[in-house]
């Protein structure tokens, strides 16, 4: 703990603490757990999403929506009309998985691929690093060692529930569930891969951790996903946590402009 306690403050240039990021994390997994039931008993009454199982006539949904969600954004001043972000986010809309072959990810996109289309933030800052000048000298230089996993991966996942509040699944209410179960899967994971750290945990037990608070049965602690994913995390400290502790700097963010 103190090691990585040291590695967040001087290398991940982190406001918080190991036991800090244990609390968040904890904090949003029962917060979702608990916004996943409420969303379930509000839309109990709605019929389900029927899923596409046409490869074809998913494809074409799929980019719909992503063109949707970009108008979302731009219509609600979220981003700039920018043809570099069109294109680079449609490039992202999600293709059809066959059931036999889903992981998490694809169990969640096969109701719905927005949720997963609104973390395709990632995309849209690529292609905006490519296409503008960056305003300070240094900002215009790659590090020596990435340590933006906080922003990368915070505003990303951020963006999933900032999409979600902005709109757009009120015509689909079943969407927002998705929204939830995507943010305690990384919060599971997250919590997992700090116990790791501090030797608290094996991977085996991380990947059980990681699947067992995962709603709806749709991840595997014995799948190449969970194993991929915790061994990255155990390899690249900071990272795991990294979705759920750099969405909460940029809520502070953004509560704090609305102040100003």
């Amino acid at each position: 703990k103190t090691n990585y306690d040291w590695w967040l403050q001087h290398v991940m240039l982190s406001p918080f603490t190991y036991d800090q990021q244990i609390e968040l994390l904890q904090r949003e997994l029962d917060r979702s757990l608990a916004s996943l039931r409420l969303e379930e008993a509000r839309n109990r009454d709605k019929p389900p999403i029927t899923p596409i199982d046409d490869p074809a006539a998913y494809a074409a949904m799929s980019r719909a929506h992503a063109e949707k969600l970009y108008r979302l954004w731009v219509d609600t001043g979220t981003i700039a009309d920018k043809p570099y972000a069109h294109d680079a986010l449609l490039a992202q809309a999600q293709t059809y998985v066959p059931l036999a072959d889903r992981n998490f990810f694809s169990h969640v996109t096969a109701l719905d691929p927005l949720p997963l289309s609104s973390h395709q933030f990632h995309w849209i800052e690529l292609a905006r690093l490519a296409n503008e000048t960056q305003p300070t000298p240094i900002r215009s230089q790659r590090p020596l060692f990435n340590m933006y996993a906080d922003r990368s991966e915070g505003f990303a996942t951020a963006m999933e529930e900032i999409a979600m509040q902005e709109g757009i699944y009120d015509d689909e209410p079943h969407g927002r569930e998705l929204v939830w179960a995507m943010l305690a899967n990384r919060a599971a994971r997250g919590l997992a891969s700090l116990r790791v750290q501090n030797n608290e945990m094996t991977l085996d037990e991380a990947g059980k951790f990681h699947a067992g608070w995962t709603p709806r049965g749709w991840s595997d602690a014995k799948s190449k996903l969970v194993g991929f994913e915790q061994l990255l995390y155990l390899r690249q400290p900071g990272y795991g946590p990294s979705y759920v502790v750099g969405k909460a700097q940029l809520d502070k963010m953004i509560a704090r402009a609305s102040h100003q």
